[in-house]
């Protein structure tokens, strides 16, 4: 999918219960947004349907919502100035 192709960072962890955490280093202070997938068949996709429709869960930064398509980077976006930052992503099934 197109996030996979423009994605500087890709991270991949197991899910505990229903929580997952991932921890960034080396991040310089910009703009990002963050796209999250839950491969529930371990394939390196979001699975679709025949109507182009995830199958599994998904989420945005900025609580960016999926309309027709994905949310753009300017809808997903935050800004972060280098330091800790914690964000929390609502996955959407």
């Amino acid at each position: 999918n197109k996030f996979m192709k423009s994605a500087s960072k890709i991270m991949i962890t197991q899910i505990r219960g229903k929580d997952a955490s991932f921890e960034f280093s080396d991040i310089k202070a910009g703009k990002y947004a963050i796209a999250v997938i839950h491969d529930e068949n371990m394939n390196g996709e979001l699975d679709t349907n025949l109507f182009g429709i995830p199958t599994e869960g998904y989420g945005f930064s900025s609580g960016a919502e999926v309309k027709m398509s994905a949310p753009s980077f300017s809808e997903a976006q935050f800004s972060y100035d280098g330091g800790n930052l914690q964000m929390s992503i609502a996955l959407d099934y």
